[in-house]
């Protein structure tokens, strides 16, 4: 229900806002589906790239995401995005080096 309500969102603004530069109420309408797919995909790509970063960083104690909660975090993809570049880049520089045996 919150990824729904996070398109929704995105295509209501996107409509008004291509309606009131355009003037064309139909063409908002349906160009408005653009970004509101736009956020879908790169929401997916990103979860991908945090999910990478967070292996990168926590490789020795790393356990991938469920479905779920990648689901969750899809839809506020730009924040995980942030916090796990600057969480995972801060922990892979300050940990030791692992020691091959």
């Amino acid at each position: 229900m919150l990824f729904v309500s996070a398109v929704v969102s995105i295509y209501c603004v996107a409509a008004v806002s291509i309606d009131s530069v355009t003037g064309a109420p139909l063409f908002a309408i349906v160009g408005a589906v653009v970004p509101a797919l736009l956020y879908v995909l790169l929401g997916g790509v990103a979860i991908r790239f945090a999910d990478s970063v967070r292996r990168w960083s926590f490789a020795d104690r790393y356990e991938p995401w469920d479905d779920e909660h990648k689901f969750i975090l899809g839809v506020i993809w730009p924040g995980v995005v942030v916090f796990w570049v600057t969480v995972g880049i801060f922990n892979h520089l300050t940990s030791p080096p692992i020691k091959a045996s």
